[in-house]
């Protein structure tokens, strides 16, 4: 009884997965020009531009042909937030292909060093410069995580930048020394995945070469 209702759910799912397919991956974002890092930019991209993305964001975009159909953002405590799509389309799929590995390394580098930086701010010049270094850091994002450049001139490219940026001279000293200090970071650390919490849908993420 119901069998042959379970079938055609099993249909329809097989055939919404077929037109649909989902994607791990980061945003790259500068004013208006926008884009998904590794996949072919959605017909209606400009429709999600009023959303609040940055470079360097993690997000899983669910497409169907040429169109962007969901997206969601992904937390610093591996949180999904959906913030475009009429339904959750990942009750619907099956895998999530992961393309957020082809810059992986590279995320991983920045975020270490950006990170490093930022410890050494207090909390009141955490809050006093704050839009000065959320553009510091989404520059950075912007121009080097697309890229094929090696560690080295990623770190020379932060420093460069860092060294315009309009703060008190004690504090930018502070932090440049920080950079000059910082160890090598274990390979084990630049391979790490990006986490995603995906409790309560039943989908996997596959390691997709593209």
């Amino acid at each position: 009884m119901g069998a042959f209702k379970n079938l055609q759910k099993s249909w329809n799912r097989r055939k919404f997965t077929i037109m649909k397919k989902a994607f791990l991956t980061f945003i790259r974002r500068k004013n208006d020009d926008y884009s998904f890092l590794a996949i072919e930019n959605p017909s209606n991209l400009i429709s999600t531009k009023e959303c609040f993305l940055r470079s360097g964001q993690p997000v899983i975009v669910i497409k169907e042909n040429d169109k962007l159909i969901g997206l969601y953002l992904i937390s610093n405590n591996a949180e999904l937030f959906q913030i475009y799509g009429e339904e959750d389309y990942l009750f619907f799929m099956k895998t999530i292909n992961d393309l957020s590995l082809l810059n992986i390394k590279k995320y991983n580098f920045i975020k270490y060093i950006l990170i490093e930086m930022f410890s050494e701010l207090s909390i009141q010049e955490s809050k006093q410069y704050k839009d000065i270094f959320e553009s510091f850091e989404e520059a950075i994002f912007y121009t080097t995580l697309h890229t094929e450049l090696e560690n080295k001139s990623i770190k020379s490219i932060i420093t460069k930048e860092f060294k315009k940026l309009e703060i008190p001279y004690s504090i930018k000293n502070r932090m440049l020394d920080k950079i000059i200090r910082l160890k090598n970071i274990s390979e084990n650390y630049l391979r790490k995945k990006i986490d995603v919490d995906l409790t309560g849908y039943g989908i996997y993420i596959n390691a997709l070469k593209h």
